[in-house]
Parts: structure tokens; sequence; C-alpha cells
């Protein structure tokens, strides 16, 4: 159970990190069109970004999931699709926490841009 967390923590970072932090914003801002539509989409680079990381940590390192082995040829695309549904709402809660702690204005893009922003009622 311990390895979900960790593996449902780190594509959202990942997710995070290459859409919409202010620290890769000098590499994001930059992105083509068409990257950019696929970045910000938290499940589609979700399940990209679950895949590389049970390739780059999870093989090399045997990490389970969900009891299933982690070499295992099937166990990379069993935490991309893990990934396609933990991503976006795992980055909601982020993008809440940091509009709660004052640390991002409700009305800018990376508010906008959450998966489930608020909306006016």
């Amino acid at each position: 159970m311990a390895t979900l967390a960790l593996y449902a923590l780190l594509t959202t970072a990942v997710y995070y990190l290459l859409a919409k932090a202010m620290i890769t914003r000098w590499l994001w801002s930059k992105y083509p069109v068409w990257l950019d539509y696929y970045t910000s989409c938290a499940a589609c680079s979700g399940f990209l970004y679950g895949v590389l990381v049970a390739l780059v940590l999870g093989w090399p390192l045997d990490l389970p999931f969900l009891g299933l082995d982690g070499r295992a040829w099937w166990t990379p695309m069993l935490v991309g699709l893990g990934s396609m549904v933990w991503t976006p709402i795992i980055a909601s809660w982020q993008i809440h926490g940091l509009i709660s702690l004052g640390m991002v204005d409700p009305s800018s893009d990376l508010a906008q841009q959450s998966p489930a922003a608020p909306t006016d009622a």
C-alpha cells in the first residue's frame, strides 16, 4: 500500500512540475501548443508519467503495485492506468490547497486550469 501512495504522489508531482509549477515556468512556458494541451490534461499526461515513474523507479527497485511484481512487463501499464485516475484528483487537491494558503490567486490561470477548478455559483 505504501508503494501505491508513492506512485500517486510522484506522478502528481511530475505532472505539477511539468505543467504548472512556477519553478519550472521557464520550461513549460515554451511548450508548443500541442504539448501544452497534453501536459495540461492531468489524466492524459498522468498515464505517461505513471508509466515513466514505474519504469524509472519501480522497475529497478522492484516496487510492487497492488501486489503485482514490480518487474512484470504489465506493471508500468497498470501504474499508468491508475495515474489517469489519481493524478487529476490529487492535483486538484494540491491547487485548492495552494489557493487556501494564499499562494495562488483564484482568478489566475493556474487556478482556472485546475482539473476541478472552482466555479462561481
